[in-house]
C-alpha cells in the first residue's frame, strides 16, 4: 500500500476534499490518473487486509452485533436519546453473512 500513499495524500489534500490552487488541483488529479494501476493495486491490497481483519473480528467476537446492541442500550440509558442502529452498524461495518460466506 505504501507506494501509493504520496499519490493518495496529494489527491486528498489538493483535489479530493479541499480544492487547492488550480495548478495543484489539476496536478493531483493528473498524478492519480496516470498512476491509477498503482493506486488500484494499493486499494485492492487494503481491501484484502480489511477483509482479513473483519473475518478475524467475526471469529474473535461471533456475537459482536449482540454486544453492540447491548452497548447502544447502555449508551441510550446513560445519555438519553436513541441511535439509528442500522446506520450505526453500517458505519461500524459489521460483516454480513454474504461477505463471510464469500471469504470462506
Amino acid at each position: 500500500m505504501e507506494p501509493a500513499w504520496p499519490i493518495l495524500r496529494q489527491f486528498r489534500d489538493s483535489a479530493g476534499f479541499h480544492a487547492d490552487k488550480p495548478l495543484r488541483f489539476f496536478s493531483a488529479r493528473r498524478n492519480l490518473r496516470t498512476k491509477i494501476k498503482q493506486v488500484e493495486a494499493s486499494i485492492f491490497e487494503f481491501e484484502k487486509l480489511f477483509e482479513f481483519f473483519l473475518d478475524a473480528e467475526a471469529k474473535e467476537l461471533p456475537n459482536f452485533e449482540e454486544v453492540l446492541d447491548s452497548f447502544l442500550d447502555e449508551l441510550e440509558r446513560a445519555h438519553g436519546g436513541t441511535f439509528r442502529r442500522a446506520q450505526f452498524k453500517a458505519h461500524v461495518m459489521i460483516p454480513t453473512r454474504a461477505a463471510s460466506a464469500r471469504s470462506e
